[in-house]
């Protein structure tokens, strides 16, 4: 992939099997993803600032080959397979976060609820099948701030 194919991250429109009120780009996702994951470890591992600043370089390119693909759903990418298991953790999390996150925000009717049961129920499966309570700790901690309005990057 080259350059001129990374800077139409801003043109690849997601969310276009929901309706939302209004639209976000592959680009801004991307964004939102690597600023999650930066507070996630900071709130996890505040002592692993190069494990931090290498999981943001990847949380902004962790779903660039959709600016070849266009936006894919999960279901999709699991059916076809394209479900990259070499992103970290961390990454895994802030992506379904930021979903979730968004849809809340900006989701509208029943295709949008049904959307939000599936990152909610995405996450807490991570969540679970980790069991590490301070990380789910982190999770929530974020979550809350961000529901109060709380949340500073």
């Amino acid at each position: 992939m080259n350059i001129q194919d990374k800077l139409r991250a801003s043109s690849v429109k997601r969310w276009h099997i929901v309706a939302t009120s209004r639209t976000q780009s592959l680009a801004e996702h991307q964004w939102n993803v690597a600023m999650i994951v930066k507070e996630l470890v900071r709130r996890h591992r505040p002592e692993s600032v190069a494990l931090r600043n290498q999981l943001v370089l990847d949380a902004l390119e962790h779903d660039l080959e959709e600016v070849i693909t266009g936006d894919t759903p999960t279901p999709e990418k699991i059916r076809r397979g394209g479900i990259k298991e070499n992103h970290h953790l961390y990454v895994k999390i802030a992506d379904v976060m930021e979903a979730l996150m968004f849809i809340d925000e900006y989701g509208v009717g029943r295709h949008a609820k049904q959307a939000r049961m599936y990152q909610a129920d995405k996450l807490i499966a991570i969540l679970d099948r980790i069991n590490d309570d301070a990380l789910t700790n982190a999770v929530h901690s974020i979550i809350i701030n961000v529901q109060e309005g709380e949340f500073r990057v």
